[in-house]
């Protein structure tokens, strides 16, 4: 970089906090050392060696605990902006510079961290640092704020002394740097403020004749004619400074320049308008996380697919083709500053440049991926394959060999992590039990009992599920690692013949890791590569000593087998299947088996084997199987035209069932269970889950205590209650919410009374309609204890102040204290009766107020006091 550094760098502020540089304590305190060691771990983005001695110097424990966090979490943005404030705050230039340069380590597209540092070294005089950032990042991050910075970084170090314009030489230092940096990102529709300071620098330029003024006007034509072909943010005005540049030269040659380029400017014009509604959703200033498949994470990625799509259809209708693989390359690059973790942006990177040519490119572009992605077999699959098609065997062979290695070591940190997370699981409870043990000297009731019995259940629930989960990872890790080793043996074939692919199957089938797939894949290559039969036989009989539980490796030995017409060994391998398979997971065996019976076998065969099935499978009809018997391939004329089942219809709705697709093991203690169900009664010894069934939430278990106003009576002016709402003033009905309460009749009891208000509305009940007026003779003509004869019915309801009637003892009519039955009987089944009785209120004593405490319809007690009865009305709730 020319010129020469000056001692005034920059008039703008920095926004990192001053620094100082912390002196080193005398002594080192090796303990502190070795505990920062074991607090960060050795991982891929702990300190190095000389940081973690700072660290042990400077005794800070909140460094500590951000470094244990990104250990842990190398994708963890909030920790990595913590460490790098609080390494701003400490002031240490060396705890500062190891944070950014492994920051950046992890995130290399972060522009505005690039910046920081940048800025960072550029306070400190480190001019050698700063050049050194721009030589690493600027190719690799097309970010506009970051080529403004490296812009304005060279007109610093090239201005003048004490700011006079600067000399022929710094000037053109700095148009070569403009036009460096408009060569990679002039394309940007952000770039238009470089273009535009580009125009003033060149318009600012000064001349000394007629040779180069004329090319300085030409320089300046020809840049204004390349910015108004681009959809920049502000090509509307630079178009404008174009008309006035060429009018003010020579307004004859002005109308023929701009017409000759004004279609150039209009393309560029809609082009930027239809960008701008695909761009606008992209995120900013996000740092890139391996995808989780988040709703939000799948719109930006659509969105940048969307733009790429939108790039590579040529909306500038650009006649070269080098211009638009340029723009189309730069959106790919673009889109991996926040996509850098998507291997599908990588590939299709790669083959559009293997489309235009860029053969080089392309592999260059695979090759950084796979270093990114070190797991993604998409990409390491097209890298092999591209090498393979270029005859490079040995770097073919050797990326399938680094896959293995990497998902090998990615196996391992799943293991570890969930042995991790486990124990911690483990521990957590451990530590619970003590707790338990401690409080056990005290005696628990029923509701800490059940706590401590809901906890366990959960603590265990939890377990199970982390495990579950854990499992589910290490299988699907698992099969990506036994297609590679398949795609390994294809590969091998390919290129090094046979003998090469049975080498790799010897190694694959020794790792634990494997699944029953790769035996597959083996014994079928030998069938149909090198037509060897017995070879074939021998893998397959091999893997069943140890997939003889795998459904799925059954069925295929059982296809093969058929292929092959092997009757012998194909009834011999259903056999051995019945065994070590249970009847859930050998229903598609069976299927298998059975078809191939019907096709080939003959009658008593058949006959034997649908009796085995019925055995084993209850659901399934005579019916369906005769007509499943009597069908072939698409041909169901029985089904279609003489049972009414149509191909495309749900046989699910039909009564019954003519094909093995919903098959369900039954056993003859579920087909016990399933009969007294079907009958309402449990089945004898039936277990009882008692996790199954929600329970309540005994830390939520609080004693009601109804508020003493709640139970008052509806009194006018009473304390503590309202009036009952009236019309608003100038209406002429009532509120909707007393016109749906029920109308109390004057004389009756207060606890009736009370009991009406709570009932819910009529408009609510939607059950079979009832007569009140039977209803009301019937209970008042209910035998009261101590009555020889019941009353006759009156033809009114009782006076005012009479008792209210209680519930019979006994009776045909009513279910008295623990009987059943009865009109009544029904309302309330809590309690030990079934009757009305278990429906009791009692509301405290007051002054002035009923004490209903007494009262139980439908049970025995002392007759209550008649309740009072106001004068200004009738009673009302």
């Amino acid at each position: 970089m020319e010129g020469s550094h000056s001692e005034k760098i920059a008039d703008r502020e920095i926004e990192t906090p001053p620094v100082g540089v912390i002196p080193p304590p005398e002594d080192k305190n090796l303990e502190n050392l070795q505990e920062a060691k074991e607090t960060v771990g050795e991982l891929s983005q702990s300190p190095s060696e000389e940081t973690l001695e700072h660290l042990a110097q400077i005794k800070n424990g909140r460094i500590l605990s951000l470094e244990k966090k990104i250990a842990l979490d190398a994708f963890d943005t909030e920790a990595w902006q913590s460490l790098l404030a609080e390494a701003h705050l400490i002031g240490d230039i060396k705890l500062i510079r190891d944070c950014y340069e492994r920051f950046l380590k992890q995130f290399p597209t972060s522009s505005r961290h690039w910046i920081t540092y940048a800025e960072f070294e550029l306070n400190h005089n480190n001019f050698a640092n700063v050049e050194s950032i721009f030589t690493r990042c600027l190719r690799s991050v097309p970010s506009i704020e970051l080529w403004k910075f490296y812009l304005n970084y060279i007109r610093r170090m090239n201005s003048g002394e004490n700011g006079s314009a600067a000399g022929p030489d710094v000037r053109a230092v700095v148009g070569k740097a403009y036009e460096f940096v408009l060569q990679h990102i002039g394309i940007d529709k952000e770039a238009g403020p470089i273009w535009s300071d580009y125009l003033f620098f060149l318009r600012t330029g000064e001349t000394h004749n007629t040779w180069e003024e004329q090319q300085k006007m030409d320089l300046m034509r020809k840049t204004y004619q390349k910015a108004i072909t681009i959809p920049l943010v502000n090509v509307e005005h630079i178009w404008k400074e174009y008309d006035s540049f060429e009018n003010g030269l020579n307004k004859l040659t002005a109308k023929k320049f701009l017409a000759e380029r004004s279609p150039s400017y209009m393309t560029a014009r809609t082009a930027l308008r239809e960008m701008r509604t695909i761009t606008d959703s992209f995120a900013k200033n996000v740092l890139p996380q391996p995808p989780q498949w988040t709703d939000r994470e799948i719109q930006q990625l659509e969105a940048w697919k969307h733009y790429i799509t939108w790039e590579r259809s040529n909306p500038l209708q650009l006649e070269d083709k080098a211009a638009l693989s340029a723009r189309v390359i730069y959106a790919y690059k673009q889109a991996l500053i926040a996509l850098r973790y998507y291997p599908e942006i990588w590939y299709d990177f790669a083959i559009y440049c293997a489309e235009c040519g860029k053969t080089e490119e392309a592999v260059a572009h695979l090759k950084a991926g796979t270093e990114v992605v070190p797991t993604s077999l998409l990409l390491h699959f097209a890298y092999a394959e591209l090498e393979e098609s270029k005859k490079n065997n040995p770097r073919a062979r050797e990326l399938y060999e680094i896959l293995l290695k990497n998902i090998e070591k990615y196996i391992e940190e799943i293991r570890t992590s969930g042995e991790q997370e486990i124990n911690e699981l483990v521990q957590s409870l451990a530590s619970e039990e003590v707790e338990n043990e401690e409080d056990s000297e005290r005696e628990r009731d029923g509701e800490d009992r059940e706590r401590l019995r809901v906890k366990e259940r959960s603590a265990e629930k939890q377990k199970a599920k982390v495990e579950a989960q854990i499992e589910k990872n290490l299988m699907s890790v698992k099969k990506a690692f036994t297609l590679v080793w398949i795609m390994f043996m294809k590969y091998a074939r390919r290129a090094e013949g046979i003998k090469a692919a049975r080498q790799i199957f010897s190694r694959a089938r020794k790792s634990p890791d494997t699944t029953y797939h790769l035996f597959i894949s083996s014994a079928l290559m030998e069938y149909y590569c090198s037509k060897d039969q017995n070879i074939a036989g021998k893998i397959f009989e091999l893997g069943l000593k140890t997939y003889a539980s795998e459904p799925g490796y059954v069925l295929q030995y059982l296809e093969y087998l058929i292929q092959m017409n092997d009757d012998n060994n194909i009834r011999a391998l259903f056999e051995r299947a019945l065994t070590s398979l249970s009847s859930d997971k050998a229903v598609d065996i069976w299927k298998v088996f059975i078809d191939y019976e019907n096709k080939y076998g003959d009658l008593t065969s058949i006959q034997k084997i649908e009796r085995r099935m019925t055995e084993t499978y209850t659901t399934e009809t005579a019916l369906g199987r005769f007509v499943d018997r009597y069908s072939y391939l698409d041909i169901n004329y029985i089904t279609e035209s003489e049972l009414g089942i149509n191909p495309g219809e749900d046989k699910k709705t039909k009564t019954r069932s003519l094909t093995m697709k919903n098959i369900e093991p039954m056993t003859a203690e579920r087909s016990k269970d399933l009969n007294a169900r079907q009958h309402g009664r449990r089945a004898l010894l039936d277990p009882i889950h008692p996790e199954r069934y929600p329970r309540p939430d005994f830390n939520q278990w609080t004693s009601y205590k109804p508020p003493v106003d709640s139970l008052r009576r509806g009194q006018p002016g009473a304390q503590g209650q309202s009036p009952l709402p009236t019309a608003p003033s100038g209406s002429t009905t009532a509120p909707s919410v007393n016109s749906s309460r029920p109308n109390i009749p004057p004389g009756l009891p207060e606890a009736v009374g009370f009991f009406m208000t709570q009932l819910p509305t009529a408009q609510a009940y939607n059950g079979p309609l009832i007569n009140t007026d039977d209803l009301l003779d019937l209970i008042l003509t209910a035998v009261i204890p101590g009555q020889t004869a019941p009353p006759s019915a009156p033809a009114h309801l009782p006076p005012t102040g009479s008792a209210p009637p209680t519930g019979p003892s006994g009776g045909s009519n009513f279910a008295g204290r623990g009987g059943r039955g009865g009109l009544m009987g029904n309302f309330s089944k809590r309690g030990r009766g079934a009757g009305p009785s278990s429906m009791k209120r009692k509301p405290p004593r007051e002054e002035g107020g009923y004490d209903g405490s007494d009262v139980m319809f439908g049970g025995k007690g002392p007759r209550p006091p008649p309740p009072k009865r106001h004068r200004d009305g009738p009673d009302m709730m």
